[in-house]
């Protein structure tokens, strides 16, 4: 078995990256949320150190470079947001797994698959979340709450809780968020008038691989 502590940090900085990739994919409502944005990531950078797996010096660098980023125009980002995500119209970059799944149908079985996932982790959508289950930042913000949790559980050496968590995350990552990560990304890429949101998303893309490398590679360990 891995050594706790450095299995600790490590789920540490995904429940980072994941929370702050949820925070950037909503929608910015404010002067300043893509600098906060930027800032947290700056961060988290600095917090992965040196951890190849996670390093997110490339993706920094893509989005410094972008001049719309520099110009940090909030009308421009909450544009560009409704445009790729909302609509009125075509939705551009749905961010909803439903929509890439065989049978594209909102508040359909994978939005209840989804679901399904949160209760068993004893979790339960807020009422003030009026979108459906398996909406990206949804998703993100799931994998950073259990990320959360396993950290706790290695804090108190609960093994036993903290591998079961591990599972669950695994099973997350297998069925739906990489499931679908590639096609949401392919969208942006094909849509965005920025760096902003395609490289939000490579983040999560990256980072969704990797932890999902190292939960194989801990439970084959565990075994």
């Amino acid at each position: 078995m891995k050594n706790s502590s450095y299995l600790n940090q490590k789920t540490q900085i995904y429940s980072d990256i994941y929370s702050w990739a949820t925070l950037a994919l909503s929608h910015p409502q404010k002067d300043g949320s893509i600098a906060d944005a930027l800032e947290i990531l700056e961060e988290i950078k600095i917090a992965a150190g040196r951890d190849s797996d996670i390093d997110l010096s490339k993706e920094l660098e893509e989005l410094s470079g972008d001049q719309k980023i520099r110009q940090l125009d909030l009308l421009f980002f909450q544009q560009e947001h409704s445009r790729l995500f909302i609509g009125p119209f075509s939705l551009l970059a749905p961010p909803y797994e439903s929509y890439y799944s065989g049978k594209p149908t909102l508040m359909g079985q994978t939005s209840s698959n989804v679901e399904k996932f949160y209760h068993c982790a004893g979790m339960a959508i807020s009422p003030d979340f009026k979108d459906a289950p398996d909406h990206i930042i949804l998703e993100t913000e799931f994998l950073a709450r259990l990320c959360e949790m396993e950290a706790a559980a290695l804090e108190k050496s609960e093994h036993d809780q903290a591998a079961a968590i591990r599972e669950l995350q695994l099973a997350f990552l297998e069925k739906h968020l990489l499931t679908w990560i590639n096609a949401l990304q392919v969208a942006l890429e094909n849509s965005a008038s920025s760096r902003f949101y395609p490289v939000i998303v490579k983040i999560i893309q990256k980072t969704a691989k990797n932890h999902y490398l190292g939960l194989q590679n801990t439970g084959d360990s565990d075994a």
